[in-house]
């Protein structure tokens, strides 16, 4: 779903979910109550950009500081909402959607002819390409930072190799089992019913016996 809402001067509108708002509410002084989109607005006071690397979740979301005249269009790290981009010069146009974008647009513009020669192929186009001429999404833990004078893309966070634990196997089990608890945490809310789509396998068995133990 989408929202819109923001703290005083700034406004954030939300399309999706960020999980661990929660979070950044008590790191903040706010009531968990907020909703996502004040809770956004008032990290983007403290933070600025830096409240991107911050967030967890699945979303495209837009901040704009009013009285500072900046602000920043945010996608989740690894780009399961997807942010798509027009520019031409100091304008750009944006939207967690083509179809929502092409009707910003003063007019509906070409076919990519690589991206749809890779698309009749079932190959995998170049990183950001559409199937629309001069429309890109933007690639994995990449945001848009927006100013007075323009706008800039730029890289929020990378994924890093780590070695492989050494610790002792029960260790091991008891930290994958506290990283899955405080993951469906962050999906499900106290009291409010919860859906698990079942497969029969580990992955969701796990998924819905912490979502039992956290309501």
């Amino acid at each position: 779903g989408s929202g819109c809402g923001g703290a005083e001067g700034i406004i954030c509108a939300i399309d999706g979910a960020v999980y661990n708002t929660a979070e950044l509410a008590d790191v903040l002084g706010l009531s968990p109550e907020e909703s996502s989109e004040s809770i956004l607005a008032h990290g983007f006071r403290r933070w600025g950009t830096d409240l991107a690397s911050r967030l967890r979740g699945e979303f495209v979301a837009v901040v704009w500081d009013e009285a500072g005249q900046r602000g920043a269009l945010i996608q989740d790290q690894i780009g399961v909402k997807r942010l798509f981009v027009r520019s031409e010069g100091r304008r750009l146009w944006f939207g967690s959607d083509v179809r929502n974008l092409l009707a910003l647009l003063p007019s509906r513009p070409g076919p990519n002819p690589v991206a749809v020669s890779h698309w009749l192929a079932r190959s995998q186009p170049p990183r950001g390409a559409t199937l629309y001429a001069g429309i890109d999404s933007l690639e994995s833990g990449h945001m848009v930072i927006l100013e007075e004078d323009g706008w800039e893309l730029r890289r929020y966070w990378r994924p890093e190799y780590r070695e492989a634990l050494d610790v002792p196997h029960e260790e091991l089990i008891d930290q994958i089992r506290s990283v899955l608890r405080r993951s469906v945490e962050r999906r499900t809310t106290r009291g409010a019913p919860t859906g698990v789509l079942m497969s029969g396998g580990l992955d969701s068995t796990s998924v819905a016996v912490f979502a039992v133990s956290s309501v």
